[in-house]
């Protein structure tokens, strides 16, 4: 990665060898040469600090503006929590996809309660029974994060 500096200060990143080219089209700005060869244009290599380790349930990462450590170029990681609505409009929506499944599957189970359903009383009950586990998901320890469907009869 490449960046622009003029003055001390960063003034445009990431750039690329080709646009400093089509920028400067009296010079060749291939890679491999050494960096020395286009101080005089201002570019500088831009090293990529590894992302800190983070819980991602409530912690956001974002990269920051390259800064100068010691003659040379850094791009940093700011770390910061994510706010607690953003937290509970994330967990709002795993209930709402684990509901939608549950409700898919319950939807897809309805003829097994009909009365001119094929099936015998036997296996009208195990149905039942799935269904009822089907219902009593949201109550499960770990919900929305962790379920544990229940296998459907004949499955």
């Amino acid at each position: 990665m490449y960046g622009l500096v003029a003055q001390g200060v960063m003034v445009e990143y990431p750039i690329s060898l080709p646009l400093l080219a089509k920028r400067n089209p009296n010079t060749s700005f291939v890679r491999g040469v050494p960096l020395s060869t286009y101080a005089d244009f201002g570019v500088v290599e831009v090293t990529v600090a590894p992302k800190p380790d983070f819980d991602p349930e409530t912690t956001q990462v974002a990269l920051q503006s390259p800064v100068e450590i010691d003659g040379k170029w850094i791009q940093r990681w700011e770390t910061s929590p994510i706010p607690a609505e953003q937290i509970e409009d994330r967990q709002n929506q795993k209930e709402l996809t684990v509901r939608t499944t549950r409700n898919q599957l319950l939807m897809s189970s309805d003829w097994t309660q009909l009365e001119d359903s094929p099936l015998s009383e036997d296996a009208k009950t195990e149905w039942a029974l799935y269904r009822e586990a089907l219902r009593a998901v949201p109550e499960q320890d770990g919900f929305p994060d962790s379920v544990e469907w229940p296998v459907a009869p004949n499955a």
